[in-house]
């Protein structure tokens, strides 16, 4: 596969499909550290597997850079490139990094790909007559994934009714509950200070409670606040529900023209609970970006299929909530590494691993 990379401008994200390869996202993790690069990518002559067609493609590439070590950075690629009928060979890959370290500033022990959903990496045979290629320098996949490995993806086109009907019965039992003691509200450009402010102390509680590392309140009010300025169709809302006056719930969306994806949720779990009210919340998000034109809803993050043990993977205990919507299951290769320097690239991955397991145990 021929491929070109030449820069670009942020502006050229505006219209991206995928809001983590929009400039939206790339303002939103400027704020976090990052420097975002936009890249016009162009695919040519591209031979499919057991086929003699060519294509011919041309897509715009998010890139985040950043220094780990004094003089020594990695390059990120989130949820990207768009590949060509979804799939790519991994020593592809390595012309790909090597057109990107020329072209980004900085002195990178790493490029680091996560797919889109659907994609498929495949691994082409070495032909022993020509010259081997360093091993240490070859794409790898990780034996843990930075981005949810799995998701479900609810086809936002059918009629409400319709997409409601195909919920299972744990879903619409909630939402029925729900409906009869909460009110909820979707937040879009601005949310309010004290809104957020309710949301987020529900959030530290559900990190406590189910043992993950939230968000920092400076980060997620950059992402609500960027949307307020965002006029286009790129940016994140929060729905909230409220039971006599009190939040007890709510999430925060992300969304592009086309897609918007749950990222944050949020709920409290009291005695005498009688319904979970994060499912009215998931049912007005869903409803509230199908009316902004969103096709699809990306419920972000299952325990994959072939995991070897469901119970043990990081994801599982959100699989039951996010089933009972429905949706078609997708999957992604996993992250993607390509190091240039083995050793910095290793002793970056052992503390990154370390630190990972300890997130997600």
């Amino acid at each position: 596969m021929e491929m070109l990379v030449r820069p670009a401008s942020l502006q050229a994200l505006e219209n991206a499909e995928n809001p983590f390869q929009s400039r939206f996202w790339a303002e939103i993790k400027k704020s976090n550290g990052w420097d975002p690069h936009a890249f016009d990518l162009s695919f040519s002559k591209a031979r499919l597997p057991g086929s003699s067609d060519c294509i011919d493609k041309t897509s715009v590439l998010l890139v985040l850079s950043k220094n780990i070590f004094p003089g020594a950075g990695i390059a990120y690629v989130p949820f990207g490139p768009d590949l060509p009928q979804g799939n790519i060979d991994a020593s592809d890959l390595k012309q790909l990094t090597f057109q990107l370290k020329k072209l980004i500033k900085k002195n990178l022990f790493l490029v680091r790909f996560d797919f889109p959903w659907n994609s498929v990496i495949t691994q082409r045979k070495t032909d022993s007559n020509t010259n081997p290629v360093r091993t240490r320098l070859l794409p790898r996949r990780l034996s843990y994934a930075i981005q949810p490995e799995a998701t479900l993806l609810l086809d936002l086109a059918p009629p409400v009714e319709s997409i409601y009907d195909n919920f299972r019965k744990r879903a619409k039992r909630h939402i029925v509950r729900g409906m009869q003691s909460l009110v909820t509200e979707t937040f879009t450009n601005p949310v309010p200070e004290e809104v957020f402010s309710d949301w987020y102390d529900i959030y530290r509680i559900t990190a406590r409670r189910d043992g993950f590392h939230p968000r920092s309140s400076e980060y997620l009010q950059k992402m609500l606040s960027l949307s307020q300025n965002d006029n286009k169709s790129t940016g994140c809302m929060l729905t909230a529900a409220r039971q006599h006056g009190r939040m007890v719930a709510g999430s925060i969306t992300l969304r592009s023209r086309n897609i918007a994806v749950y990222l944050f949720g949020a709920s409290l779990r009291e005695e005498g609970q009688k319904s979970s009210p994060s499912y009215l919340v998931q049912w007005q998000a869903i409803q509230e970006a199908r009316r902004l034109g969103c096709r699809v809803y990306d419920f972000f993050g299952i325990s994959p299929a072939d995991a070897a043990s469901g119970k043990s993977h990081h994801l599982q205990s959100l699989a039951q909530f996010k089933r009972s919507f429905g949706g078609m299951y997708a999957e992604r290769p996993g992250t993607w590494d390509v190091p240039l320097r083995p050793l910095t690239y290793k002793l970056f991955t052992i503390a990154e691993k370390y630190r990972i397991h300890a997130a997600r145990s």
